[in-house]
């Protein structure tokens, strides 16, 4: 069918065909007249006179409205929030190109998102600082100016996400900042050379950015005035440090036109015992009225399913300041796959909360801890559902299925690399402990589970079931991954078993598992290399080199020591004569269905990395 967009103002007219990769619509005169009026919230399609006419509030309710009459459906749905957004982690090695982050603000704007936070620690080109994001993968200028150009033609509003005080490890290996690093990686508060480097930032973002909205971190600053500031200053009050500090900054965004957000962390963990996710009737009297009116506090949860619990929190936020906006999670930063399943059942709880305690900005971060091995795609379903969530559609996932290519139910299937529970409550990263458990030490041995190994094989069917169109590459790599950990657990535990029997025939007969455990291994390398290639820059992805290369020596390594006891050559193997204990690290879990061990420095060994 023909849509005829010529009656549209030139803006919208635009949007739609910036977005048309996802709308898929053939515009053309003479099809059916789209018509367009504004509302004061949501959007609305209604069909006639052989015509459609389509409110909406904003340009993404707009497009989303477009792609309901692309499916076919009249509708009016009001959004839960004033505005909805995601924020991209693009600081945690991965980088998404310029292309990649273009396409998600489409796709987004089609849900009926309304910005997008840019969250960039060190990971963008900086003036008068060439070591700041130096071999990163940051963005230049120019790369920031055409995602921002193209965002605000799909009526996205890209926004900068920053660090102005923790968060900026990258940056401390370089002598220019070590004097204005206080301790670990905080700056050194009071320090007028901390604020010129501030004001470079906020310099570089008024220059690049549309946007006159930024987000300043201000978040985990838990050492703040225990290392240089406290040999300069002596000891003073965390809070009386913190506040200086977050005035000056203020002071300094001001100046650039712009107004701020910060993660609400800190001054809640003072108002709450050094707590965050605790409650409180009444806040401290030194805090009140001293957080600054010109901030807003970010209430960030990624980790309940309660609503009561959200509601709480809120009100608790609310002794402390009537300027609070809302961040859920989409998890994607425990490994290579995902947890859409946890995510969603997280916003059910967090959505309806916010609504009700009258939250009117709601945004979604998708972190990339210790690698950011998982990609911004494989987290699509959760931020989809958000947005229905949002608009009220219920559980129809037409729109996804049309946007995508790919339906919502097979999208989910990207959790199943962490074998997950039934019970949606229970969250685990087993792919990623179990991938890069050592073979002799078997630190997570005591957690693999009779059947285990036939889970990775029915895994890796469902996922090779998936035809998955644009994104076949986020289905291929995860089939492949479960492909090795299938051979992985099973020569773990039977590796295991044939030494403490002193069995030499069946640890010889395991030469042949090692080798298709090298082999599988590759073609996940090789299919993960490909994944991250269709996504994010080259900068981040050595990582993944020398982990992955690091596995693949050591199973060599292990295989030549198994082979060599087999054969007579060696009296013993010492790692595996040592008494191996069950699983004690961290919460001490006794199953991997409800465990997220996300470090793999941890991970891979026991001795110092």
């Amino acid at each position: 069918m023909n849509f005829d967009i010529g009656q549209l103002d030139e803006k919208l007219q635009r949007a739609a065909r910036n977005a048309n990769g996802v709308l898929k619509m053939n515009f053309a005169e003479g099809g059916m007249r789209i018509t367009a009026h504004r509302v004061e919230r949501g959007c609305s399609v209604t069909k006639k006179d052989g015509g459609a006419e389509i409110g909406y509030a904003s340009v993404s309710d707009f497009l989303r409205a477009m792609l309901c009459l692309a499916c076919g459906r009249e509708v009016s749905q009001k959004r839960a929030f004033k505005e909805l957004g995601v924020m991209i982690d693009c600081s945690r090695n991965a980088v998404p190109t310029v292309e990649t982050v273009k396409e998600t603000a489409a796709l987004l704007a089609c849900f009926g998102y309304t910005y997008i936070y840019l969250y960039t620690e060190d990971t963008y080109e900086l003036e008068n600082n060439p070591y700041f994001g130096y071999m990163r993968g940051r963005y230049t200028k120019e790369e920031i100016r055409e995602i921002d150009t193209f965002c605000a033609e799909v009526g996205i509003e890209l926004i900068p996400c920053i660090q102005t005080l923790a968060h900026l490890n990258q940056i401390t290996r370089y002598k220019d900042y070590l004097e204005i690093i206080d301790c670990n990686d905080i700056l050194l508060c009071g320090d007028e050379r901390t604020y010129k480097l501030i004001d470079d930032m906020f310099s570089t973002i008024e220059h690049n950015f549309t946007s006159r909205k930024v987000n300043i971190g201000m978040d985990e600053a838990h050492m703040i005035g225990l290392g240089k500031y406290l040999s300069q200053h002596g000891y003073v009050k965390n809070f009386d440090i913190m506040l200086a500090h977050l005035r000056r900054v203020l002071d300094i965004a001001k100046k650039h036109g712009f107004s701020c957000s910060m993660w609400s962390d800190m001054f809640f963990r003072m108002a709450a015992d050094g707590e965050y996710y605790k409650y409180f009737d009444k806040a401290p009297e030194e805090l009140l009225g001293q957080i600054p009116e010109d901030v807003t506090l970010v209430y960030w949860d990624y980790y309940h399913t309660d609503y009561d619990h959200y509601v709480s929190m809120i009100e608790s936020h609310k002794l402390l300041t009537d300027k609070i906006t809302f961040a859920g999670g989409a998890w994607k930063w425990v490994g290579f796959a995902p947890i859409n399943a946890y995510s969603n059942l997280t916003a059910e709880s967090a959505v309806p909360a916010c609504r009700d305690c009258g939250i009117e900005n709601y945004f979604v971060t998708s972190w990339g801890d210790n690698g950011a091995e998982a990609l911004l795609s494989s987290v699509l379903p959760a931020l989809y559902r958000l947005a229905q969530l949002s608009y009220e559609d219920g559980d129809n996932d037409e729109l996804f299925r049309y946007a995508t290519g790919v339906s919502y139910e097979d999208f989910m299937k990207l959790d199943l690399p962490n074998l997950p529970a039934e019970d949606k409550t229970k969250k685990n990263n087993s792919c990623k402990f179990f991938l890069y458990d050592d073979l002799l030490f078997g630190t997570f041995d005591s957690l693999i589970e009779e059947g285990q190994t036939e889970k990775y094989v029915r895994a890796e069917k469902a996922l090779r079931s998936v035809k998955g169109g644009r994104y076949a590459y986020l289905f291929r790599e995860l089939a492949d991954l479960c492909a090795v950990l299938e051979t992985k657990v099973k020569l773990a535990v039977e590796l295991k078993k044939a030494y403490a029997e002193k069995d030499k025939a069946r640890l010889a007969a395991l030469s042949a598992d090692f080798k298709t455990l090298l082999s599988r291994v590759d073609k996940f390398y090789k299919s993960f290399a490909a994944a991250w290639a269709k996504e994010n820059k080259p900068f981040g992805f050595e990582v993944q080199d020398q982990r992955l290369g690091g596995l693949i020596a050591r199973v060599k390594a292990v295989a030549g020591k198994v082979a060599d006891f087999a054969a007579g050559k060696t009296e013993s193997i010492p790692e595996l004569d040592e008494k191996h204990l069950p699983y004690g690290c961290f919460g001490g879990e006794t199953s991997f269905e409800d465990l997220f061990f996300n470090s793999w420095g941890h991970n891979v060994t026991t001795s110092t990395l």
